[in-house]
């Protein structure tokens, strides 16, 4: 009976190891959060991160008379288990944010923004920027390319 517990203990440890290896689950990797903030600055939507500040400036946003405020302020997870989702508007204009298999997609109007790589990489159409331990600007243009500034 000893030989069996034996066995089955390493057959159990082996099945755990074997799950984990086949769905990705056995990885140490923690969630990692950015605050944000998304709202109007200059006419245009704003998504103001604790990494990085994200104007667009293909989204136009007016302030209607006498409104003071709009947005909203959240969490983004860019790295971790699971999944999430969110929206924010501010005004009329809906930023939508999705995470999932080690993607945050950030998408307003007709502009996406992908956070990659624990938040180390951002993709902006076929452009990949590092995100360093600085904060920076990065201006998503009208035709839907990025500039750093």
């Amino acid at each position: 009976t000893d030989m069996i517990k034996r066995e089955f203990r390493f057959c159990g440890v082996f099945w755990v190891l074997a799950v984990c290896l086949a769905t990705g689950g056995c990885s140490s990797s923690k969630d990692v959060r950015w605050t944000c903030t998304y709202t109007e600055e200059n006419g245009v939507a704003v998504l103001d991160t604790s990494k990085v500040k994200l104007v667009f400036e293909g989204v136009p946003l007016v302030r209607p008379k006498g409104q003071m405020g709009g947005g909203g302020s959240a969490t983004l997870k860019v790295a971790g288990w699971g999944k999430t989702y969110m929206s924010l508007t501010c005004f009329d204009t809906t930023l939508k944010n999705s995470y999932s298999k080690g993607q945050n997609t950030i998408t307003i109007g007709k502009y996406t923004v992908k956070i990659v790589d624990a938040g180390r990489n951002m993709i902006v159409g076929e452009r990949t920027i590092p995100i360093g331990d600085e904060k920076q600007t990065i201006a998503i243009l009208a035709d839907g390319s990025a500039e750093i500034r």
